[in-house]
């Protein structure tokens, strides 16, 4: 009788990839009447229906997991009236299919798309299971976060919750363990849509949110996950949406901001008593575990006002914040970090003689708060970076300030392009094209100053050891260096390599 079987039907139940009821009903019929028959012994039939039954169920372990399920649940319920063990053994199938499918969570999700599952509280019940993320003990994992993470990043979340909308008799074919797992989801997210609306939701877990922002909605339009009636309002949650998304991302840019000027900040501490621990206890705090309003008044959908998304945490006056953003803009700038650097030497030098003039018990080192900083040393470092920008985009820098400033760029001149383009930030409107020529310009400059050390160096052995020759391209160089170091403060640039260009012209050089 098996080889007949084998003989009758030796293809795979589901052809060319495609499940068809109409293409596997006849061979299921034989199946059923294999397993219904009966003998006069007992343990005959017994062993009977257990050989094909072993046999069904290898025949139908080789077909895909989805496809054993798309069978099972277009066959069960047809199965169970006529043949119970048959319909054991395909649920049994089923079940293991369910196992590994889970792993491929796209196909699960169309299958549920695709059936109606609510019949089979086994099958869900092992989809639930199965999909639920455990810890390292092996205990499914807890917490609002962690249960938020997992229903946002499960493509079934959906298609269940939805059957279990649709028809609510779903969670009680559920069993205990699975019942419990719906439960714990639907309170997480229930409690966690309530904190969304109205502002007390945890930064991690709104981010969570604002990646998966599609899964989102679809959940809130479940009426088992929400009790606001506004999560059915679409365009209600689309704004509720993109208000989050700018307050969190105003949150981020102010800690940045903040993150910058502390940075510079704490580069003053070498030369000045500085205090800014309010700031920077705020700023060391893990802003993922602070909930939204602790940060600012948040957008509610009932009320509005002009100061809400505004972030007000960390207690920045008008003057402390235009300066965190203007550090922010130049952070990587060496030559506003030097001006910095710089003014906060001048002040500690400034205190110094103070103190000398001071008798000993009056003396009190001046601590620099943000206030003091922004008006004693940003201000005024701002001033000088400015200055310097319009010199240098004019032209009309001196020599003495390229020497001052640009020293340390010699053979770096890639790294003075990226600098200068920094520098251009503070003006919107500056298209950056007279970079290049003016690092150009100042290239020459410092090849002509090395040309000019060396034909110092030459005359000053043509003066120990009086060799005979032409001398007068070097004389007309050190007239240069003569006349450079006369008007050093005054000589600018562009004047400078123009007046070379023309002594070369003319044959001087």
């Amino acid at each position: 009788m098996r080889d007949w079987r084998r003989k009758a039907f030796p293809n795979k139940l589901v052809h060319h990839g495609s499940y068809f009821t109409s293409k596997i009903e006849p061979e299921m019929k034989v199946w059923k009447r294999l397993v219904s028959v009966t003998f006069g012994n007992e343990e005959f039939t017994e062993r009977w229906r257990s050989t094909f039954l072993n046999d069904f169920e290898g025949k139908l372990k080789k077909e895909k997991p989805m496809h054993q399920i798309e069978i099972y649940c277009d066959k069960i319920e047809e199965v169970g009236k006529t043949s119970p063990y048959f319909c054991n053994s395909l649920e049994k199938c089923a079940l293991e299919a369910v196992t590994a499918i889970c792993q491929d969570k796209s196909n699960l999700h169309e299958l549920l798309k695709n059936h109606d599952f609510s019949k089979f509280g086994k099958l869900m019940s092992v989809i639930v299971l199965k999909s639920w993320p455990k810890n390292s003990d092996g205990q499914y994992v807890e917490g609002e976060e962690l249960v938020m993470e997992h229903l946002l990043s499960w493509p079934m979340a959906i298609s269940i919750f939805r059957v279990q909308d649709a028809n609510g008799a779903l969670i009680n074919r559920l069993t205990d363990e699975a019942k419990e797992r719906m439960e714990v989801a639907s309170s997480a997210f229930c409690s966690v849509a309530k904190k969304f609306i109205n502002g007390k939701i945890q930064i991690k877990t709104l981010n969570q949110i604002l990646e998966r922002k599609k899964e989102f909605t679809e959940l809130l339009k479940i009426d088992d996950l929400c009790d606001d009636g506004r999560c059915q309002d679409g365009d209600a949650m689309k704004r509720l949406l993109r208000w989050r998304e700018e307050e969190v991302e105003a949150i981020v840019n102010d800690k940045k901001m903040v993150e910058g000027l502390l940075i510079f900040c704490h580069k003053l501490q070498e030369y000045l008593k500085i205090d800014v621990r309010e700031l920077q206890y705020k700023n060391q705090q893990n802003i993922d575990q602070m909930t939204l309003d602790d940060f600012m008044e948040v957008h509610r959908l009932d009320h509005d006002s002009s100061e809400t998304g505004e972030v007000t945490y960390f207690n920045l006056c008008d003057d402390t914040r235009q300066m965190a953003s203007s550090l922010h803009a130049i952070r990587d700038s060496y030559i506003f970090t030097m001006c910095w650097e710089n003014q906060a030497k001048e002040l500690s030098l400034n205190q110094l003689d103070t103190d000398e003039t001071e008798p000993k018990p009056e003396r009190d080192t001046e601590v620099y708060t943000l206030d003091l900083i922004h008006s004693e040393i940003f201000q005024s470092c701002n001033d000088n970076y400015r200055r310097i920008y319009e010199s240098l985009r004019s032209g009309t820098i001196s020599l003495e300030e390229v020497d001052r400033i640009f020293e340390a760029y010699k053979d770096k001149y890639k790294d003075m392009e990226k600098d200068l383009k920094i520098m251009r930030r503070i003006n919107s409107s500056d298209d950056g094209r007279w970079i290049k020529r003016r690092i150009q310009q100042i290239q020459q400059y410092h090849d002509l100053h090395l040309a000019l050390e060396s034909a110092k160096v030459i005359m000053d052995v043509r003066e120990t050891i009086c060799p005979q020759g032409d001398f007068k391209v070097l004389q007309t160089l050190l007239d240069m260096v003569s006349w450079k170091n006369s008007h050093f403060t005054k000589v600018i640039l562009v004047q400078y390599i123009k007046h070379f260009y023309a002594l070369r012209k003319k044959g001087a050089i």
